[in-house]
């Protein structure tokens, strides 16, 4: 069954769709900073888990941002991302039993709620999870009740 294409919006989470770009183009500056866009892409060994490492360096803010892949994401609808500190990053992704998306930074205003906004209004951290390949991602930006 095909998924709709359009923003799903809940009281605890929100479905975006992505439009997959296999390659974001460099920015070409004057200047001595190096571009934006995915500066490693790598396919993690199957002993540690089945994933993909990435990284994307945002030049504007000149802040890079690095995500795992757990399990099979490219072209899979309703994929979870969540936000993790970058120095865990692979220790949550070898222990997570889903799929989906762990994406951290190395700086700590990087959350959930954070996610969203780049999401909705576009970001560096979009264009990473457009070229992971996921039609769509489901962001958790506030804790369900219990």
């Amino acid at each position: 069954m095909y998924a709709q294409r359009d923003i799903y919006f809940g009281w605890t989470s929100r479905r975006v769709p992505l439009y997959s770009t296999s390659t974001i183009e460099p920015d070409i500056r004057s200047d001595d900073r190096a571009p934006s866009g995915v500066t490693l892409d790598r396919i993690l060994p199957e002993s540690l888990l089945h994933g993909r490492l990435i990284t994307f360096h945002d030049a504007e803010d000149d802040k890079d941002y690095v995500a795992v892949t757990v399990g099979a994401v490219v072209g899979e609808n309703d994929v979870p991302v969540r936000a993790v500190a970058e120095e865990t990053l692979v220790l949550f992704a070898a222990r997570s039993v889903t799929n989906g998306i762990l994406v951290g930074t190395e700086d700590d205003d990087l959350d959930e709620r954070e996610i969203d906004r780049q999401l909705r209004l576009g970001g560096p951290v979009r264009d990473l999870l457009e070229y992971i390949g996921a039609r769509s991602v489901v962001v958790d930006w506030a804790a369900a009740a219990a």
